[in-house]
């Protein structure tokens, strides 16, 4: 019987100007090839998410990442089962570079449907619902 093992990744979701950072993947990805997917990447073996996160970030996107907010942990069957925790990035330090993928785009929030995966739509929904809770807190304090 096969192993269905859920792979551990981390996905980060970086927000600007009302646009959500997107990666075109690159045909030749065993994952996903040419789908329009939230970045992201696996947690090796003995890293926790957070150092999976913070190398992932420079890898990919060629920046440091500062404050970043856990949004949640859904699981995806593409070739293989996927465990895939987001992260909200709220800053981060560097000019973004595409290391990775075969393009980067900004995709409008207005637009979520132009994500490939349901379940990065999903995560990107509940961050949405966080920064709006987030932004109603700090009126009321």
């Amino acid at each position: 019987m096969a192993d269905t093992t859920p792979i551990d990744t981390v996905a980060f979701i970086l927000i600007e100007q009302d646009a959500v950072l997107a990666e075109k993947r690159k045909l030749d990805k065993c994952i996903e090839p040419g789908k329009v997917a939230i970045p992201g990447g696996k947690v090796e073996a003995g890293e926790s998410r957070q150092e999976a996160l913070k190398r992932e970030l420079k890898e990919e996107l060629g920046i440091e990442q500062g404050e970043s907010i856990y949004v949640c942990s859904l699981l995806y069957k593409a070739e293989q089962v996927l465990r895939i925790n987001y992260y909200w990035i709220l800053a981060w330090t560097g000019k973004l570079e595409c290391h990775e993928a075969e393009e980067l785009l900004w995709v409008p929030l207005a637009q979520p449907q132009i994500l490939d995966c349901k379940v990065d739509r999903i995560a990107l929904e509940l961050c949405k619902k966080m920064a709006s809770d987030l932004k109603q807190s700090e009126v009321l304090e």
